[in-house]
C-alpha cells in the first residue's frame, strides 16, 4: 500500500495537484511463480480552466523466475 501527493504548481506554472492511493496483493503459487494484483485510485485537481477528475485502474501481472 502506498500514498502519493503531487503538487505541480509553482510561482509561474499552475499544474494542478493529484493524490494517489495504490493497494497491491501478491500471491506466491510456488517458489518460482507469483501473481500480483494492483488497484490504483487517483484524484486530480486540475488548474482553474480544466475539470477535476478521478482515475481508477486495476493491473494484474504474472512473474516466473527460472
Amino acid at each position: 500500500m502506498r500514498f502519493n501527493h503531487f503538487d505541480l504548481t509553482n510561482t509561474v506554472i499552475d499544474g494542478g495537484m493529484a493524490h494517489d492511493l495504490e493497494v497491491g496483493i501478491n500471491w506466491f503459487l510456488n517458489p518460482n511463480m507469483k501473481i500480483q494484483l494492483n488497484y490504483d485510485y487517483r484524484a486530480c485537481k486540475s488548474p482553474q480552466r480544466l475539470p477535476n477528475g478521478l482515475v481508477q485502474g486495476v493491473g494484474v501481472r504474472c512473474a516466473y523466475d527460472f
